[in-house]
């Protein structure tokens, strides 16, 4: 009977062997179709730039966006720069079915400059994980029931060290699990708040008054056009005795004979 139980002991410790190498690879029949049956999962995530008039202002209302919303705030600072110009960051998280709504209260709070949105889709991920835990507790109860056939230390020995071994990798696994469907309940967005800042009006450049450009002597234009002068005056004058010489000329005579003995009659009466 010694013997008989012996050989069932060591197939068992053989089989917990190979169950746990079973138990750390991925079923990679199954998984697919877990992952098909299965919600998706997504760890969502953002980023959006607004420019705003009131930065403060801003950041108060931010933060009353996210108290609504059931979110928290992970990280918060302000500060100025060289030209006093404030700015902010905010990173906040909220949960998954929030997230759009909290993005678009943040959107309303200025002028978007700049949006940046991912998603981690994690769901082959946790059907993995879950299929290996239940592979594991059921190689964890298997170990225990062999605690019952062990006859010698160096068995017990044997499979308590398999036994912990398996509690280590079930707690390696359950908390990779939780932590994925954890990110995945809560999505992080970051808000950067920038001033609003008024492009200055250019001072107009005064326009520099042109120095006159001095004009050159010369004597010899100078003569010329005092000869061409001469020359048109003579004519127009010559041009004018010719014409009403021509045109009154006769009656001036006329007139000349009629007056002259008239002339020298009164100069004879008045003497």
């Amino acid at each position: 009977m010694m013997w008989r139980n012996r050989v069932w002991l060591g197939l068992g410790l053989l089989l917990v062997g190979r169950l746990l190498w079973w138990s750390v690879t991925p079923l990679a029949t199954a998984v697919p179709a877990m992952a098909q049956a299965s919600n998706r999962l997504v760890v969502k995530s953002g980023e959006v730039w607004v420019m705003s008039e009131g930065v403060e202002t801003a950041v108060a209302r931010a933060l009353d966006l996210v108290t609504t919303y059931d979110g928290y705030v992970l990280s918060q600072r302000t500060w100025l720069d060289d030209n006093g110009h404030r700015y902010a960051d905010l990173t906040v998280g909220a949960p998954a079915q929030e997230f759009e709504a909290l993005l678009g209260g943040f959107k309303r709070l200025g002028v978007v400059q700049n949006e940046s949105i991912s998603g981690q889709d994690v769901t082959d991920q946790t059907v993995d994980l879950r299929s290996r835990l239940d592979n594991l507790n059921v190689n964890q109860e298997r170990t225990r029931s062999f605690l019952q056939q062990t006859t010698t230390i160096t068995e017990t020995l044997y499979v308590f060290q398999s036994l912990r071994q398996i509690e280590g990798q079930i707690g390696n696994v359950q908390g990779r699990q939780n932590f994925l469907e954890n990110r995945a309940a809560a999505a992080t967005l970051t808000l950067h708040l920038l001033p609003l800042i008024p492009t200055p009006t250019p001072t107009p450049t005064a326009t520099p008054t042109p120095l006159p450009t001095p004009q050159v002597w010369n004597p010899g234009d100078t003569a010329k056009t005092a000869a061409v002068e001469l020359r048109n005056q003579t004519q127009d004058t010559a041009d004018f005795f010719i014409y009403y010489g021509i045109a009154c000329g006769p009656w001036l005579l006329l007139l000349l004979l009629v007056a002259a003995p008239v002339g020298r009659r009164a100069w004879r009466w008045l003497r």
